[in-house]
C-alpha cells in the first residue's frame, strides 16, 4: 500500500499495490514499516487499468461533487475549450516535453484563493515518472493549496480513446504537435473536453463559439503536422523536430486561404505567457477575462482582424495586446 495523499487528523488516501488481502474503503490500517519523508518510490506499482481508474475517479469525485459554477482561470485555451467547474475533478494527459508541469504550477498559483479545492488527476507513462516526481515532491513541501493532484501510472492513458477518464468533469490533453511549434499551453483542441460544454453549464454563445473554434484549431493543428518533424520526434530528437516544425509551412489552396489564416491566428492567440514561466520566457504573465477571450475568438473567426499580421497574435493577451504587437512589430516565438 502506498500513500497518495495525507489528509487531516491522521487520515490518508492510499493505493493498494498488492491484492494479498482485501481492503475496503474506510478501513483502519496499522503501519508496520518505517515511515519515510516525501513520496514513496514508484517501484512495484503497476499501470492502472481503465476500470480501476474510472472507479477511483468516481470515488474521489463523489466525496465533494463539483459546483454548478465555472472557474475562470484566466487561461484562454482552458476557459474557452475545456472550462472547469468549481471544485471539479479534472484529468491532465500528456507525455514529457509538452509543458504539463508549467501548466500545473500556473493552475496551482491561480486557484490558490478559490474557496473550494479542485482535483487534478495526472496520468504518467511508466517509462517517465522522474520529472513528475520531482515536481510533486516540491509541491509536497510547499503545499499544493487549492489544487489537489493525484498521480497514476498508465500505459495507455495518453490514448484519446481511453475510457477510464469519462467520469472526470474535464480532460486536458496536451499536444506534442503544438509543443513542437513552441505554442503553450499546448492544450489539444481535438481531444480536450469539458462536461460543462456538453451539459449546458456555459452559455449558448460560449458553447457555439467553442465548437467553431475547435473545428478551426483542429484544422490548423493537422495542417502544421509536418511528417518529417513527427518522425524526428518519434526518434527522440526533439531539438531537430522543433527546428523542422518552426520552418514548416503548409500548402493551402487559394479559396481556403482566408479561413486558414483565421484558424492560424486563433491558434496563436490561444498561446499565452504564464506568471510562473516569466523567468524562463522573459515575458510577463497574463490573466485574460473570459469575456475578452470570447470577444477575441469571435473577432478572429468572423474576419474582423484579418488586417492584423499573423505574427502579432502569438503570446498576446487580448486583441488590444495584439494591436500593440502589430504597432511595434512584435513577434514572439518560444523555443
Amino acid at each position: 500500500m502506498k500513500v497518495c495523499q495525507r489528509l487531516d487528523n491522521g487520515l490518508a488516501l492510499c493505493i493498494v499495490t498488492r491484492g494479498d488481502e482485501p481492503i475496503h474503503m474506510g478501513a483502519s490500517v496499522l503501519n508496520t514499516c518505517s515511515v519515510g519523508l516525501g513520496l514513496t518510490p514508484y517501484g512495484g506499482v503497476p499501470s492502472v487499468t481503465a476500470g480501476n481508474l474510472e472507479l477511483a475517479i468516481r470515488i474521489l469525485s463523489s466525496q465533494a461533487p463539483a459546483e454548478a459554477r465555472l472557474l475562470e482561470t484566466g487561461i484562454k485555451a482552458v476557459d474557452l475549450l475545456c472550462p472547469f467547474p468549481a471544485g471539479g475533478f479534472v484529468a491532465q494527459v500528456g507525455t514529457g516535453g509538452v509543458g504539463r508541469m508549467v501548466l500545473l504550477d500556473e493552475l496551482r498559483a491561480r486557484l490558490e484563493r478559490e474557496p473550494r479545492p479542485s482535483s487534478m488527476l495526472c496520468l504518467v507513462h511508466p517509462s517517465e515518472p522522474g520529472p513528475y516526481r520531482d515536481w510533486e515532491e516540491a509541491s509536497w513541501r510547499e503545499s499544493a493549496g487549492q489544487l489537489k493532484c493525484y498521480w497514476a501510472l498508465s500505459s495507455d492513458g495518453a490514448d484519446p480513446s481511453h475510457t477510464g477518464l469519462d467520469a472526470c468533469d474535464a480532460i486536458l490533453h496536451m499536444s506534442p504537435l503544438l509543443a513542437l511549434q513552441g505554442l503553450y499551453p499546448a492544450i489539444d483542441p481535438e481531444y480536450s473536453w469539458s462536461r460543462s460544454l456538453r451539459h449546458g453549464l456555459v452559455g449558448t454563445e460560449h458553447r457555439a463559439l467553442a465548437e467553431r473554434a475547435r473545428a478551426a484549431l483542429v484544422w490548423a493543428k493537422w495542417s502544421y503536422a509536418d511528417p518529417v518533424a513527427l518522425e524526428l520526434l518519434a526518434r527522440r530528437a526533439p531539438a531537430a523536430a522543433h527546428r523542422r516544425s518552426q520552418a514548416f509551412q503548409p500548402v493551402v489552396n487559394a479559396a481556403d486561404q482566408p479561413a486558414f489564416e483565421r484558424a492560424r491566428k486563433l491558434q496563436l492567440f490561444l498561446s499565452q505567457p504564464f506568471h510562473t514561466a516569466q523567468e524562463l520566457t522573459g515575458w510577463p504573465g497574463s490573466s485574460v477575462p473570459l469575456a475578452d477571450t470570447l470577444h477575441g475568438t469571435r473577432a478572429i473567426l468572423d474576419g474582423e482582424v484579418d488586417h492584423l499580421p499573423t505574427a502579432a497574435f502569438a503570446y498576446a493577451s487580448t486583441l488590444d495586446d495584439v494591436r500593440e504587437h502589430a504597432r511595434l512589430s512584435v513577434s514572439r516565438c518560444f523555443g
